[in-house]
């Protein structure tokens, strides 16, 4: 769809912006970028909204009929599609609210009145939905961004633009086939079932006839068994009768040892307790007394430093009292020396003043002069400003981008061209062959792109030298500047060797007294140093006496101490024996005990070995079992019978089960034909259905455009930025719609974490490639893109190159022209055409 005329009448929002109720824009001779500009509130949104043949505005609420105010209020909209010249038109009564349309191909009316149901519908069938239209080729303010919308929302566009309603057809006849096999073999179905049923009644007869016949014979074994049983089960009863007599006497021996032995382990048990007593109290009184001998020699063991501490007390006050007196002495000269340095200090200062009024009159003289340098300096900078501005210039009328596409496309004709010449396997009249296809339109399209070539880089080297004479202007300005700037610094150099003269002189008296202060600050510091020493050496002596004087109080203690360690010592060893004794004893009274109970369990064990305590229960279950096999006998001969009888009547219905089975086995041949034919169909279902083809389809779309993204953000921003589009979560697998932003140093991040300004170029780039895919795979080849303002969050350069999108899909697209809004004027300043937009109404350059 390229766009040709509008004519509106009574739209809002131009009413407010322009103060017109009548407009007509006619778009012939338009292509490329074409720029919307001019202040907010004039009108560009909605004249961008009614460029579009639907009957909505998408980024407002409401009813297209709610933006008109008159009520002979119209849309008249013409443009080109596949071929064919449209005029789609839409009245409006404000009034009533009621709206009609019409539209014309080629001059001829194309529905059949003016409802706008049918309107609609022709556009839709035209141009695809709306829905397509706005999310592809139209980008509305406000509009939902890829990273919005569901994947429901996204697969429903998929399917629009990947034609996959031709897929749908085909799932519906086979789905009609498939139920109408379903109903046949649902009949044949019921019929095998009822068979079967039949058939089921009789399952198991075979089974049932041999073992009835395998049972019987098993009966008549069991019966000669049986007979055996009951004889051997009457000869164990009377031997069981015989060993219940001999228990008795055994157990009355058994419980007598079992008293004797629980009467001495008692015993044993009351004499440990009683001696473990005893024994925890002796070894608490012997630790008590091991704890008091320790600490006792512990305090002994200073005795020879507590002697030799008494000694020394004496000497240290001696010495004390005369690093004391050596401190007092040096204390007098250090306060001589302090008061003739302050007689020197008070000689600097007024020579200090006088320096101080030199370097303010200098001040004063070098102030004068840098007030000169602001002026100059601004003119220079001014200049600079200048040089970048056309810089930049001459780097944009270089064009690489589109000067690198006509390279290529040249030397691509020309490979082709070479290719076809050299390749004698395809005949180049084959019109099948696309290599043959390619290189015949290659050498058709050269010499056009040659002169394209040819012109772009004259243009290039007329912009460049015009240019560049404006660059070496402005660059003598900044050398003249420069210069003047070089006499002032001269002066100001002059003026600053003149005070630093001076003030050296100053200096050097200031030196010379310092120099004597110096020397006296030194002997001051090796007084001081000396006088730090001896307090030292006198805080060391005042300490080493106070030790000394503790020690040597501790005299009297070592002496007491010494005689309690001799007591405490003999009645450790006393304890020590008492210990020994009772461990002695119990060990002996030990062994006694152990060895009595040892034999007595022995002949306990003797005894319980002739002993049977079941035996009364084994009588009565022996009893039970000789009653059991009676009955058992009794009632295999009544079976027997029984078997016989069963078996003739087996043999009876097992001849009407054969008979059954012959008429399932034809009705399942039937049915296994018809279950076939119906799975051919349903294969057929499924792969046009939305989990088969469809679906690959779907699947095939992310990475193309994430391609399209990726080579619209190099073509403008660089190697920086590229993406990924995930629709399936790998761990999950659950459908999801995530985009994966990769930077230039190859990290990966979420689209949450960029700026505000990336994200903008991001999630246009993945827009503008979705368009790309749409007109590719839809088959509707729109050549008009629509864009409202997006670029508002950049800055400058940013915005210029994110313009550069608008160029890169322009190229890639083969579309003829972009619609876009844009306040920015070196944004706008880059499109091929502008219509701008002020209280004179619209202008078109």
């Amino acid at each position: 769809m390229k766009i040709h005329s509008l004519k509106v009448r009574g739209a809002i929002g131009i009413k407010k912006g322009l103060g017109l109720d009548e407009i007509e824009v006619d778009f012939t001779g338009l292509s490329g970028l074409i720029a919307l500009a001019g202040p907010n509130g004039h009108g560009k949104t909605t004249l961008l909204e009614l460029l579009s043949p639907y009957r909505m505005f998408a980024s407002r609420d409401g009813a297209m009929r709610h933006h008109f105010f008159l009520r002979d209020s119209f849309r008249d909209l013409t443009f080109d599609f596949g071929g064919d010249i449209y005029r789609a038109l839409v009245k409006i009564d404000s009034n009533s609210d009621r709206s009609e349309g019409q539209i014309w191909k080629n001059g001829e009316p194309q529905i059949k009145d003016s409802k706008v149901t049918y309107y609609d519908r022709y556009i839709s069938k035209l141009l695809g939905s709306s829905n397509l239209f706005y999310n592809s080729v139209f980008c509305a303010q406000n509009s939902d961004k890829i990273s919005d919308l569901t994947t429901g929302q996204l697969k429903k566009l998929f399917v629009e633009f990947l034609r996959l309603d031709r897929l749908s057809g085909y799932e519906a006849a086979a789905k009609q086939c498939v139920t109408v096999l379903n109903g046949t073999s649902q009949q044949l179905q019921r019929n095998i079932d009822g068979l079967q049923e039949r058939l089921d009644s009789f399952s198991g007869f075979d089974e049932m006839l041999r073992q009835t016949v395998v049972t019987k014979d098993a009966m008549i074994d069991n019966m000669a068994f049986a007979f055996e049983q009951i004889k051997k089960q009457k000869e164990e009863i009377e031997r069981l009768i015989n060993v219940q007599a001999r228990n008795s006497v055994n157990i009355e021996r058994r419980d007598e040892l079992e008293k004797d032995i629980q009467k001495f382990r008692d015993e044993m048990d009351a004499r440990y307790k009683s001696d473990l007593k005893e024994a925890k109290q002796v070894k608490k009184s012997l630790s008590e007394k091991q704890l008091e001998l320790h600490t006792l020699q512990a305090s002994i063991s200073t005795k020879n430093q507590v002697i030799q501490a008494a000694d020394e007390v004496v000497t240290l006050e001696e010495e004390i009292a005369g690093a004391r007196k050596v401190d007092d002495d040096l204390g007098r000269d250090l306060d001589s020396k302090y008061q003739e340095m302050e007689s020197i200090e008070k000689e600097i200062t007024p020579i200090r003043e006088a320096i101080k009024t030199l370097e303010n009159e200098w001040f004063v003289s070098h102030e004068a002069l840098e007030e000169k340098v602001p002026a100059i300096e601004d003119k220079s900078r001014r200049a600079v400003e200048a040089i970048g501005k056309l810089t930049q210039e001459r780097e944009n009328v270089q064009q690489p981008t589109k000067l690198a596409r006509l390279e290529s496309d040249v030397e691509s004709c020309k490979k082709s061209i070479e290719l076809l010449e050299t390749r004698g396997d395809c005949p180049v009249e084959s019109p099948k062959c696309r290599f043959v296809v390619s290189a015949i339109s290659a050498r058709d399209n050269l010499p056009g792109l040659e002169k394209e070539l040819t012109d772009l880089r004259s243009l290039i080297k007329e912009n460049t030298e015009s240019i560049d004479f404006d660059i070496n202007t402005q660059k003598q300005i900044c050398a003249e500047g420069t210069a003047e700037l070089e006499k002032i610094r001269t002066e100001q150099k002059a003026l600053k060797s003149e005070a630093d003269q001076k003030a050296a002189n100053f200096q050097i008296e200031i030196s010379e007294l310092e120099e004597k202060i110096g020397t006296i600050r030194e002997s001051i510091l090796a007084v001081q140093r000396i006088r730090g020493e001896k307090r030292k050496v006198l805080e060391d002596l005042v300490g080493r006496l106070e030790d000394k004087r503790v020690l040597a109080s501790k005299l009297p203690e070592i002496q007491r101490a010494e005689d309690q360690i001799e007591r405490l010592a003999e009645g450790i060893e006393a304890l020590e024996t008492t210990i020994q004794e009772k461990r002695d004893q119990y060990s002996r009274d030990e062994l006694q005990s152990k060895e009595k109970i040892r034999d007595l369990e022995k002949r306990l064990a003797e005894v319980r070995s002739k002993i049977d305590e079941k035996v009364a229960q084994k009588i009565l279950d022996a009893r039970a079992i000789l009653e059991s096999r009676d009955l058992e006998k009794d009632n295999l001969a009544r079976k027997i019978k029984a078997e016989d009888e069963n078996i003739a009547v087996l043999k009876q219905r097992l001849e009407e089960k054969a008979g059954i089975e012959k008429e399932l086995a034809r009705a399942q041949d039937e049915l296994g034909r018809v279950t076939v034919e119906s799975s051919q169909w349903l294969y057929l279902q499924n792969a046009c259905g939305k989990s088969g083809l469809q679906a690959l389809e779907i699947d095939g779309v992310a990475p193309l455009i994430t391609g399209y993204a990726n080579d619209l953000l190099t073509s403008s921003f660089g190697p920086n930025f590229s993406v990924r589009l995930i629709t399936q979560d790998p761990e999950t697998g659950k459908e999801v719609l995530d985009i994966v932003v990769i930077r230039g140093d190859g990290s990966e991040t979420s689209l949450e974490n960029l700026s505000g300004g990336e994200k903008v170029w991001i999630l246009k780039s993945q827009r503008l490639a979705m368009t790309l895919v749409s007109k590719e795979k839809s088959g509707l080849n729109f050549q008009t893109i629509l864009c409202d303002e997006e670029d508002g969050p950049l800055d400058s350069e940013k915005a210029m190159s994110f313009v550069g999108l608008y160029k890169a899909i322009l190229e890639v697209g083969g579309f003829n022209d972009c619609f876009f809004i844009s306040h920015n004027p070196d944004v706008v300043a880059m499109a091929d055409h502008w219509i701008n937009f002020s209280e004179n109404g619209i202008l078109i350059n």
